[in-house]
């Protein structure tokens, strides 16, 4: 009978050491790595290569119940510890089902803030923070607070590992401009005086002077009708009056003077005129007088082409009297001459 005793004592002693050896077991893994903590992928593992020149991370965190009224501390349930600190919350997502006719909010809260909010959740979870959320500096705790009833399958928290800013420039100190000595001004020996200035127009005047010109003889007849010739008998036989020389044309081009060639031309029927049109306005061409410059040179005078108001006729003159006359109006100049 104390054999048997002694036998269930010990039983007993080895079932209860068993018993606390799998107890301390258990509580070593739940300190190693709490129910539900994830890490899917990122720091310090790899770097995501679709999204290259900084690290993410997403911590899965299984909560598998109806949250109600409740706030969830993110940090402590996906262990994110100071080695996160310049780390962003970019994303808190997960899986969730309603619970009955509830109305429910979700709110992303960091330091008793709102960062972002979702009504009715339903089954996806999706909270995006605005303004930015940088553990260790804008924010210290990550939290879930869920207004009403949601059941919550799993929670996603994205992290992104901060870019560091470009390094500043070297700094390089203004430069002192550097010596320019005085130049002494330079010399400029004295010039002789320039040459007379000429009037404008002289040393045209003295090569228009020097060159050959055709006298234009003038006659009229009864009717009125001016005949411009270069023979002062030409229209003797056909009853025009000799009245002399009216003008001179210029013989040939002077070298460096705008001139044009002054044309005869008659309207049958109707009577003579001078044109510098080589088509002679529309009208039949007799042959050609002479030159006239076509610049209005200090020294030459205008020649005019005026018509008689009364009778229609066209008389070629420089004589001004003539221009200023009540019966004649002035029609062009042609030209400027000597």
């Amino acid at each position: 009978m104390k054999n048997l005793v002694l036998s269930q004592m010990a039983l007993t002693l080895v079932i209860g050491l068993a018993l606390s050896s799998e107890s301390l077991a258990q509580r070593h893994s739940q300190q190693q790595q709490p129910p539900g903590y994830t890490v899917v992928e990122g720091y310090p593992n790899q770097m995501r290569p679709q999204r290259p020149g900084y690290y993410e991370e997403t911590i899965q965190i299984q909560i598998g119940r109806v949250i109600q009224n409740e706030v969830l501390p993110l940090r402590r349930l996906g262990r994110i510890d100071e080695r996160y600190n310049g780390f962003e919350v970019v994303a808190v997502t997960g899986y969730t089902r309603p619970v009955g006719p509830y109305s429910t909010q979700a709110y992303l809260v960091g330091d008793r803030s709102s960062f972002a909010q979702q009504f009715n959740p339903d089954y996806q979870l999706n909270l995006i923070p605005n303004p930015r959320m940088i553990i260790g500096e804008t924010v210290r705790t990550v939290q879930l607070d869920i207004r009403g009833a949601l059941f919550v399958d799993i929670v996603y928290v994205t992290l992104r590992q901060r870019i560091q800013p470009p390094p500043p420039p070297p700094y390089n100190p203004p430069q002192p401009p550097p010596y320019n000595p005085p130049q002494p001004p330079p010399y400029n020996p004295p010039q002789p005086p320039p040459p007379p200035v000429k009037p404008p127009g002289q040393d045209a005047i003295a090569k228009l002077r020097a060159a050959a010109k055709n006298p234009v003889h003038r006659s009229r007849n009864q009717a009125g009708d001016y005949l411009f010739s270069l023979q002062a008998g030409e229209g003797s036989p056909h009853g025009y009056k000799y009245e002399g020389v009216g003008f001179q044309l210029f013989r040939s081009v002077v070298k460096n003077i705008p001139m044009q060639m002054i044309y005869r031309c008659i309207v049958p029927g109707r009577g003579h005129f001078l044109s510098r049109d080589a088509g002679c306005e529309g009208r039949s061409r007799e042959g050609e007088m002479g030159l006239v410059v076509t610049e209005a040179i200090p020294g030459l005078s205008p020649l005019y082409r005026l018509r008689n108001k009364r009778t229609g006729f066209q008389l070629i003159t420089l004589d001004r009297s003539e221009v200023n006359h009540p019966d004649f109006v002035t029609e062009t100049i042609l030209g400027y001459l000597l």
